[in-house]
């Protein structure tokens, strides 16, 4: 059977904050990862736990380029 530690010590052995931990818990990223009361039980795959990739949402409307605008060139007649 896996080995299960809690949040403190799963943190440490993933070089992140606690409070990050507890954010992807909270999202379910931890693989395996379940709540004992107010306690998260988190299990240890090949001695580290189990962090899925997140969705990084939609790209920015920033990237997309603009189409080319029109040229307009102005003939000075009074000359």
């Amino acid at each position: 059977m896996n080995k299960c530690v809690g949040t403190t010590e799963a943190a440490s052995l993933l070089g992140i904050s606690s409070r990050r931990l507890r954010q992807l818990l909270e999202k379910g990223r931890v693989r395996g990862a379940y709540k004992s009361g107010k306690f998260w039980i988190i299990p240890l795959f090949n001695h580290l736990p189990q962090i899925t990739k997140g969705n990084r949402g939609p790209k920015g409307k920033w990237r997309t380029s603009r189409p080319p605008a029109l040229a307009k060139i102005n003939v000075n007649r009074n000359h």
